[in-house]
């Protein structure tokens, strides 16, 4: 019995000096978090440039609705109210499905600083300057959203990144026909 007693305290010692055996799940469990991580990072970056763009380009949309000498440009600007609050709307829900936190938005100080130079844009330049900075702005938000599309590790949200593309590249390309086309009111 006493030598069934020392086996045991021997082998008690000996556990405690080896490291305890760990199952595949636990050895990968740092990675899987570190991953998780990086997907949330990732995805709350994402989640600020594209709502911080749609921000503005409402914004500046309505600073257009006032001050654009032409129809066809004012019809742009509603369109752009319109789209970018449903496109903000879409990527809320889409951050909700995917559990993640919500995201208080406002304009961050480039956008505040886009936004005062366009309304101290002589009227007679306004159309061109809103004009050039909707080809810019779009043609940025459109790589935005093709990347997280293809690259984001969020399920919903990548979806709605995707479904958004489309619209951004009709904005892009609609900008590009505004810029190239007249120049004076109408």
């Amino acid at each position: 019995m006493a030598r069934l007693s020392r086996l045991a305290g021997l082998l008690l010692g000996i556990s405690v000096l080896l490291p305890a055996a760990r199952t595949p799940a636990e050895e990968k469990a740092p990675a899987v978090r570190a991953s998780a991580d990086a997907a949330l990072a990732q995805a709350q970056d994402y989640l600020r440039h594209a709502a911080v763009a749609d921000l503005l380009e409402r914004e500046s949309a309505k600073i257009a609705l006032e001050r654009s000498r032409r129809e066809d440009v004012r019809r742009f600007a509603q369109t752009m109210i319109e789209d970018h609050a449903k496109s903000a709307e879409m990527l809320r829900t889409a951050a909700r499905r995917d559990g993640l936190p919500p995201l208080e938005v406002t304009l961050d100080a480039q956008s505040k600083a886009k936004l005062g130079a366009l309304e101290r844009t002589a009227p007679e330049d306004f159309d061109v300057f809103y004009l050039q900075m909707q080809v810019e702005a779009h043609a940025s938000v459109l790589a935005l959203h093709r990347h997280f599309a293809s690259e984001g590790k969020n399920t919903a949200l990548s979806a709605a990144a995707a479904a958004i593309e489309p619209a951004v590249q009709r904005h892009l390309d609609l900008a590009k026909r505004l810029a190239a086309g007249p120049r004076t009111g109408g």
